[in-house]
């Protein structure tokens, strides 16, 4: 089933949105690309992130600029939220659309 069909029911997207597993809920990006990985690297969530990793998310999800959860730790200086990242799978050399890496964006003193 389709459940961005507009002859879907509400009925019918509420059950179907019930079977899917918290792993495909979570790992949805919202309309701009994020994910709940992308919000825990930007906030520094440590509690958030981990519960995440278990799941076993893909870990470089990008969003509509190209930035991944790694760009968002590296902007705010969230080494150990960036260390986990990356020792979960997060790869520190996928490009954003300026052509930044996560870990250029985490080593760039003048973001911060």
């Amino acid at each position: 089933m389709n459940i961005e069909n507009e002859e879907t029911s509400e009925d019918e997207i509420l059950a179907e949105a019930m079977k899917m597993q918290p792993e495909d809920i979570l790992s949805m990006p919202s309309l701009s690309g994020c994910t709940c990985l992308h919000l825990c690297g930007e906030f520094g969530s440590m509690k958030c992130l981990e519960y995440l990793i278990s799941l076993k998310l893909d870990m470089n999800p990008q969003d509509s600029v190209g930035e991944t959860p790694m760009h968002k730790a590296g902007r705010k200086n969230y080494f150990e939220a960036y260390n986990t990242m990356k020792a979960a799978g997060g790869a520190d050399n996928l490009k954003n659309l300026l052509g930044e890496t996560p870990f250029q964006v985490l080593h760039d003193e003048t973001l911060y």
